[in-house]
C-alpha cells in the first residue's frame, strides 16, 4: 500500500502533466539530467466481483432499476436474549403491524410496490453474501408459498413510512415454532424503481408492533429486527465487458487494471505518475450521490477475486470523493499514482496493477464505469502518464587504471 491518503478531484483534462515537475527540472533537462514524459497504455483490464455480506449497511434496498436487481430480508425474533418468549398461552393476539421507513430514492416520484414474502429456509445476515451477477439474489431462493403474505406501497421523495398488517396465524406460527421463524423477504414488483429501505443500523429501523390481551391488559410490543441484509444481482450482463471496466456497490465489484513499465529503465526516479481514467455515462448509475473511488496497489490474487490486501480495512492509495458526478461524467479523472510505480521501476516483479473500488461497497447499489479493453473508444482507454529521470552515469568509468 502507498502508506498516504491523497484527495483528488476530477481533472480538468488529460493533457502534459509537466506542470506537476518539481523545481529544478524541465523537460529540457533541468539538474542536468534529461526529465522523460511517457504515455502507457492498459496491457491488461477486468471488473472481478467479490463475495459481500450486506448486513452492516445502513439501509436495505429493495427494487429493480438501470440494470440492478435488489432484495432485502429481515427476521424479528418473538423471544429475549436468554431464549424466554415475549407471549405465552395466556396471551390473546390482537394486532400485528409491520412499519417500515424509506429513505430517498429513485426515481423521486411515483409509488413502489414491494411484495412481502414469508421465508422458510434459514439464513445469516453474515453469510447470506452475494458472488454471482445474474437473477435471482440469493434471497429469492428462500422464499416459500404460492403469493406474497402482503404488498407494502412507497411514495417517491424522502423519507416516508408503510405500514402491513401481518396475519395473525403468521405471527401465531412464528410463537408456537420459534425454530421455523425465519422471518420475511422484501422483493420488487416490475414498476422500473428503487426504494432504500431505513435498516436495523439506522436512525429509523423497521419495527413488527404487537398488541396482546392477557385477562383484561392489552400490551403492545415494538420489536426491531434480530438482523437484516440485502442481496443484489445484475440483470444487463454488459456492465462489464471488452469495452468497460465496472466498480459497484451492494454487488461489491471491483475494477483492475495493469500497466507495462518495461519502458523506464531501471534505477529511474519517478517525479510524477498519473492513471488517467474516462467514466463511461452509459454504464454508471448513482443511486445516492456522494460516494467514492478507492484506489490500492493489486496483488496477483486479485486477479482471480481474492482480496489478501484488503483484509483488515488497508488504507487506500488514493481516494477520490465524486459528489459531483455530472461533472465527473463529462470530463475525465486523473488519479496520483506515483509511489506504485516508483515501486514497479524499481522492483518489476512487484508490478500487478492497480486495484478499484468503492467507498461504500456495502452503501448502496450504485455503479460507475470507466472505458478499458479492446472494443472501447481508443481516445479513452485508460493511460498511465509519467514523468521520470534517467539514473545518473556512473561518474568513473569501469577497467583497470
Amino acid at each position: 500500500m502507498w502508506g498516504f491518503v491523497l484527495l483528488v478531484l476530477p481533472a480538468a483534462g488529460c493533457g502534459d502533466v509537466s506542470g506537476d515537475l518539481p523545481s529544478g527540472f524541465s523537460d529540457r533537462g533541468g539538474l542536468d539530467r534529461q526529465v522523460v514524459r511517457v504515455s502507457l497504455p492498459a496491457n491488461r483490464s477486468a471488473s472481478v466481483f467479490a463475495e459481500s455480506a450486506n448486513g452492516s449497511a445502513f439501509a436495505i434496498h429493495v427494487g429493480e432499476r438501470e440494470g440492478v436487481r435488489a432484495t432485502s430480508i429481515l427476521r424479528f425474533s418473538l423471544a429475549d436474549s436468554l431464549g424466554n418468549p415475549f407471549f405465552t398461552s395466556d396471551d390473546t393476539l390482537l394486532e400485528a403491524n409491520l412499519t417500515l421507513t424509506s429513505l430517498r430514492k429513485r426515481p423521486l416520484t411515483g409509488v413502489q410496490t414491494v411484495d412481502v414474502w414469508a421465508v422458510c429456509s434459514d439464513w445469516d445476515e453474515s453469510e447470506l453474501v452475494t458472488t454471482t451477477e445474474t437473477p435471482p439474489t440469493p434471497i429469492e431462493h428462500l422464499v416459500c408459498g404460492d403469493a406474497p403474505i402482503g404488498q407494502m406501497e412507497f411514495s417517491g421523495g424522502d423519507t416516508t413510512s408503510a405500514t402491513l398488517a401481518i396475519s395473525l396465524e403468521q405471527i401465531d406460527r412464528w410463537m408456537l415454532e420459534p425454530e421455523n421463524n425465519f422471518g420475511i423477504a422484501l422483493l420488487p414488483v416490475a414498476d422500473s424503481s428503487m426504494v432504500a429501505i431505513s435498516s436495523q443500523n439506522a436512525a429509523f429501523p423497521p419495527h413488527l408492533d404487537i398488541v396482546t390481551r392477557t385477562g383484561g391488559r392489552s400490551r403492545v410490543f415494538s420489536l426491531e429486527p434480530e438482523e437484516d441484509t440485502y442481496a443484489v444481482a445484475t440483470t444487463v450482463p454488459a456492465l462489464s465487458g471488452d469495452a468497460v471496466i465496472t466498480v459497484q456497490n451492494g454487488l461489491a465489484r471491483r475494477a483492475l487494471l495493469a500497466f507495462d513499465t518495461s519502458s523506464i529503465p531501471h534505477g529511474a526516479t519517478i517525479l510524477a505518475a498519473k492513471l488517467v481514467l474516462f467514466p463511461a455515462a452509459s454504464h454508471t448509475w448513482a443511486f445516492k450521490t456522494g460516494y467514492g473511488l478507492e484506489v490500492y496497489e493489486a496483488v496477483a490474487e486479485n486477479w482471480s477475486g481474492s482480496y489478501p490486501n484488503l483484509d483488515e480495512n488497508p488504507t487506500p492509495g488514493t481516494t477520490v470523493d465524486l459528489f459531483d458526478l455530472a461533472g465527473l461524467l463529462a470530463d475525465s479523472l486523473a488519479l496520483n499514482v506515483q509511489v506504485p510505480v516508483q515501486e514497479w521501476v524499481n522492483q518489476a516483479s512487484s508490478n500487478q496493477g492497480l486495484l478499484l473500488r468503492t467507498t461504500s461497497e456495502v452503501g448502496d447499489v450504485s455503479y460507475l464505469g470507466f472505458y478499458a479493453g479492446s472494443a472501447a473508444p481508443p481516445d479513452s482507454l485508460p493511460r498511465l502518464e509519467v514523468h521520470f529521470v534517467p539514473a545518473a552515469d556512473p561518474r568513473f568509468g569501469g577497467g583497470s587504471s
